[in-house]
């Protein structure tokens, strides 16, 4: 099976359940638009496991937010299938509130302004200031391009049977072009 691949619908049927019990949908079912390739489906499925995972904390909420754009379907998850902004009249993404009324952001494939771009700033701004982030969890009311300081929770999807080196490399350079390294009193 190659990585482009349609993804089977039965496959599409199971992660459209997670996210409807994630987001505890007593209206209409969740529904993924489009053709989804087996690797979007599979970042998908990560998604819906890291919501399920959050809605099973007492007091947390999980919301389905659709596109604005006009005749977009309240029930229609509608995600990025390349690297893109966080655009909310394109695409879906799903709001998390914490039992103390704390506001996060759930979103897929969207690239964000990497760690040394926001120290050197060079104009214009350089496709290697970009980091994609397959699935991830940013502050609340995040600008359509966040910042390596809005990321709470960034996962690199991979649906492989044995991870290459390049994998490696992949979640180093993101964990580098996201996260700070401080000094603590005491140690490291």
């Amino acid at each position: 099976m190659t990585k482009k691949a349609p993804a089977a619908p039965s496959l599409v049927q199971q992660v459209e359940k997670l996210f409807d019990l994630a987001a505890k949908s007593t209206a209409t079912p969740l529904k993924l638009k489009a053709k989804l390739s087996v690797d979007k489906l599979f970042e998908l499925r990560v998604l819906g496991r890291i919501l399920r995972s959050y809605s099973k904390v007492p007091g947390a909420v999980v919301r389905h937010v659709p596109p604005t754009t006009k005749g977009a379907s309240a029930n229609t998850i509608v995600v990025a299938l390349n690297p893109a902004s966080a655009d909310r009249k394109r695409f879906s993404h799903f709001s998390l509130i914490d039992p103390g009324g704390n506001h996060l952001e759930a979103w897929v494939s969207v690239e964000t302004m990497t760690l040394s771009w926001s120290i050197q700033q060079p104009h214009p701004v350089p496709l290697a200031a970009l980091h994609e982030l397959d699935v991830a969890v940013f502050r609340g009311g995040i600008p359509k391009y966040p910042s390596h300081l809005d990321v709470c929770l960034a996962v690199s999807c991979k649906n492989v049977f044995k991870a290459q080196k390049e994998c490696v490399r992949e979640v180093l350079g993101m964990r580098r072009e996201t996260a700070f390294v401080t000094r603590r009193e005491g140690g490291v």
